[in-house]
């Protein structure tokens, strides 16, 4: 999908504008939108000409857009860059951690930092 260079720089600009506004790092806003800091790094840079469709949709879900299947609230999005810095200074690569759903479904996650 092709997008126009408009909307492109709108993204760009609401971006810069949050990880202002809110103190996020391009490593939060990565780390959150499951991108790499490389990614958002070119993005907020300009150095994407066309954008893959996975990487706008992902911006816009970090944003808050609605519309989007798998959208954030932005508090939902401050809440996690948070425990995401939480959870960093306490364990160690490779630490595990269960969670346990409503349902009572368990995951593990393990960290990589």
């Amino acid at each position: 999908m092709s997008y126009d260079d408009s909307i492109i720089e709108e993204l760009r600009a609401r971006l810069q504008a949050v990880m202002k506004n809110d103190g996020f790092t391009q490593t939060d806003v990565a780390k959150t939108a499951g991108l790499s800091q490389s990614v958002v790094s070119r993005f907020l840079r300009g150095q994407m000409k066309e954008p893959p469709q996975d990487t706008m949709n992902r911006i816009r879900a970090f944003l808050g857009d609605e519309g989007h299947p798998d959208v954030l609230s932005h508090e939902e999005v401050r809440k996690a860059v948070r425990l995401y810095r939480y959870m960093k200074g306490v364990l160690d690569e490779g630490s595990r951690v269960i969670i346990q759903d409503k349902d009572g479904n368990e995951q593990i996650l393990v960290f990589l930092w």
